[in-house]
């Protein structure tokens, strides 16, 4: 351990060391303000706080308070008040004062004292105020029932009375009523149960009502309430012997008003007033004289309904007996005696007359020159006159009916049996079957002179058939059915089957005449497809309007369709159709819309793939020229065949062309500027015409178009160009 070394310099501190003597620079007593300031600035906000959480802590439990004030003054139920008002107080001062500060405790309770002392003061004045109307309200319907129970003697009211009093007092001992009211109470329940067997006497026992009333029997009702009821029942019984009477003479009047006349005029009621015996004679009197009249009455009732059921069935007879039928009931009706007084009954005669003549069989012809006939000889009696009365009506109906609708007119004058259409579409070959039978019945109707309409069908056959082909019909439906008629009916016969069919759906009349002529099937289904989307506003057209589709429409056929007007609306509908399916999804006014809209134009034009590199059919370029081609032929067969194929050479191909044209025109080719040479046939070009055939046309010197005549005939060249085709062909020395 090393020693402790102590300077050795030479400072002395003399005999003591003597401290200075202290400075006062005014640093401490800075220091010491700052403190006590400091510490007054933290008691002030100390006490902020205490104070601001003792606010909010009255706040919540004043708006606490008040709406648990609000929500029990609308309880009906004292006791929920007060159950309430406990469980819930508590709960609002636990949870306002958790987490108060130790040092707020009696301050939190004084302010909760003052906010919830009025409260549960108001609320306890609102319970006892439910309490007495509940207490009251018990009373006043305990008398109403009892008053219900007629107690009639007086030993049960008061038996009765002495129970109810029990009860007021025991409310008036918890403070639910004021104990002044309480002999009012009892005594307004003694004169109920008084009134009420008052009331019953007065009804049943008026006299006895009476004798109990001057008895003292009812003392507990006030006086003039008694003499109501003794006044009224003192009348009662007083009437009570006229009632008897009244009720007598009511009687004999219900069951014979002539027997009361006889009794009354014996004296059998000679006690009852007489002025009761004159009224009710009187009354027997005019019974008597109404039971007579309504006897008549009923009597002409008969008599009218008897004609007019008479009137109903000749007119029914007639009906049958005009379609050459016998109604079931004929025989009756003839035989019945007031049939016999009726107009009608000689027009059924003249009918039958004529059914016995077989006329409802005949032609509208055949009946006009028997009705010449019958003029010409002389009228054997009004069944004569009425036959031929309603034959000149039943002419011009019956043509009517053989024009409208001669299947059912067929039917039912039975000149023809028609067979009946299938239910479903299920069968096609019956559907074959049963229209191949339509066609003949109309083809015979119409060579026997019935008729000169083409209807297949009913008009009910028609209604159905139009549901079924309706847009709204399952797109599957309309093509089976589609394709069924056009299996069937061919040319002008198609064309009136689907107008019928579908008088107001030009796209479905133009894809059944598609499928008619021979086109692809999937394309009237994408027709029917699209519709039922266009119609569901799955699809919508392009909002160019119609005038620009026709404009696109137009682009697309040029002129091929100049020679075959008239069908721009049909192929338009379809169309649209088409779209409809091709479409969807598509933003109608898009490119690809518009390119839609094309392919459309030229489906609905039947243009269809024929191979993997060509279509047949629609509007397509024939040696430049746009052209509607058959629906089995391509651009190409013509293109390469006729114009552009190096079949033996430019000079072969163009003489075999030539030929052809003479061959298949009887005569060479020929236009205004004079005759042709095989020189000219590239310049030719086809266009669809109404005939079925394809005019065959040349170029003029200013770029339009000229026909072609056969020389010698001067015939416009028209042609079927399959047959022309074939001939070039087999004039080719090597074949395309």
């Amino acid at each position: 351990m090393s020693r402790l070394q102590v300077p050795t310099a030479p400072i002395r501190g003399g005999a003591s060391a003597t401290p200075p003597p202290p400075v006062d620079d005014g640093v401490g007593r800075t220091v010491a303000e700052f403190g006590e300031r400091m510490y007054a600035g933290g008691q002030a906000l100390e006490q902020d706080r205490l104070t601001s959480e003792l606010t909010r802590a009255h706040v919540a439990v004043a708006n606490g308070i008040a709406d648990l004030r609000l929500e029990l003054e609308q309880e009906t139920d004292p006791d929920h008040i007060d159950a309430a008002w406990e469980a819930r107080s508590e709960e609002l001062r636990a949870r306002v004062s958790e987490g108060l500060d130790e040092r707020n405790s009696d301050r939190f309770a004084a302010s909760w004292a003052s906010v919830t002392n009025p409260a549960k003061l108001e609320l306890g004045r609102r319970a006892m105020e439910l309490r007495r109307e509940r207490a009251l309200g018990d009373l006043a319907a305990r008398a109403d029932a009892d008053a219900l129970t007629l107690y009639m003697s007086a030993a049960d009211r008061e038996e009765a009375a002495g129970a109810y009093a029990g009860q007021v007092m025991s409310a008036v001992a918890l403070g639910h009523l004021p104990a002044d009211r309480a002999a009012r109470i009892v005594n307004g329940y003694r004169a109920k149960l008084a009134t009420g067997a008052m009331r019953r006497l007065q009804s049943t026992e008026p006299a006895r009502l009476v004798e109990l009333i001057d008895a003292g029997e009812f003392n507990d009702v006030p006086a003039d309430t008694r003499e109501q009821f003794r006044a009224a029942a003192y009348a009662a019984a007083e009437t009570d012997a006229e009632a008897g009477f009244r009720a007598d003479l009511t009687r004999g009047l219900s069951d014979s008003p002539s027997q009361l006349i006889a009794d009354i005029d014996a004296g059998a009621y000679d006690d009852a007033p007489e002025d009761m015996r004159a009224s009710y004679r009187a009354q027997a009197v005019a019974a008597e004289q109404a039971q007579v009249a309504a006897s008549a009455r009923a009597n002409k009732t008969a008599q009218t309904e008897a004609e007019t059921e008479a009137d109903r069935d000749l007119a029914a007879l007639i009906d049958v007996a005009r379609t050459g039928r016998t109604h079931v009931d004929e025989a009756r009706i003839l035989a019945d005696p007031v049939a016999k007084t009726r107009p009608g009954y000689q027009d059924a005669l003249g009918v039958i007359q004529l059914r016995a003549a077989g006329v409802p069989q005949m032609t509208p012809a055949q009946m006009r020159a028997y009705l010449t006939g019958m003029k010409s000889r002389p009228s054997a009696g009004p069944e004569d006159a009425a036959a031929q009365a309603a034959l000149e009506a039943a002419i011009p109906a019956a043509e009517a009916a053989w024009q409208s609708d001669p299947i059912a007119q067929a039917r039912q004058t039975n000149v023809l049996p028609t067979p009946e259409l299938p239910s479903d579409l299920s069968s096609p070959a019956n559907w074959a079957r049963a229209l191949a039978g339509r066609r003949s019945a109309i083809a015979s109707l119409q060579a026997s002179g019935y008729t000169t309409s083409f209807a297949p069908f009913s008009a009910e056959e028609l209604e159905r058939l139009q549901g079924m082909a309706a847009v709204s019909a399952s797109p599957e439906q309309r093509a089976q059915l589609a394709q069924i008629l056009a299996s069937s009916f061919r040319g002008d016969e198609a064309v009136k089957v689907f107008e019928a069919v579908a008088p107001k759906d030009r796209a479905f009349g133009h894809f059944g005449l598609l499928l008619a002529a021979g086109s692809r099937p999937a394309t009237a289904m994408m027709g029917f497809r699209g519709a039922s989307a266009i119609a569901s506003g799955a699809v919508e057209l392009p909002k160019k309007g119609d005038a620009a589709r026709r404009e696109a429409y137009g682009e697309e056929i040029g002129d091929a369709l100049t020679l075959v007007p008239g069908h721009e609306d049909e192929i338009l509908a379809g169309a649209r159709a088409i779209y409809g399916e091709l479409a969807r999804g598509m933003d109608p006014e898009s490119d690809e819309a518009d390119a839609a809209w094309r392919r459309a134009v030229q489906l609905s034009l039947g243009r269809g793939a024929a191979s993997a590199r060509a279509d047949a059919g629609g509007v397509q370029e024939v040696n430049g020229r746009k052209t509607l081609l058959p629906l089995d032929l391509t651009a190409d067969d013509l293109n390469e065949t006729i114009f552009d194929g190096p079949w033996g050479g430019g000079d072969t191909r163009r003489k075999a062309v030539f030929d052809a044209l003479s061959a298949l025109a009887g005569g060479a080719p020929s236009a205004l500027s004079g005759p042709l040479t095989a020189d000219d046939m590239d310049e030719i070009s086809f266009a669809a015409s109404a005939s079925g055939l394809w005019r065959v046309q040349v170029r003029d010197v200013n770029g339009g178009w000229r026909d072609l005549v056969a020389q010698g005939s001067g015939a416009v060249i028209e042609l079927d160009l399959h047959k022309l085709l074939s001939d070039v062909r087999g004039r080719l020395p090597v074949r395309p």
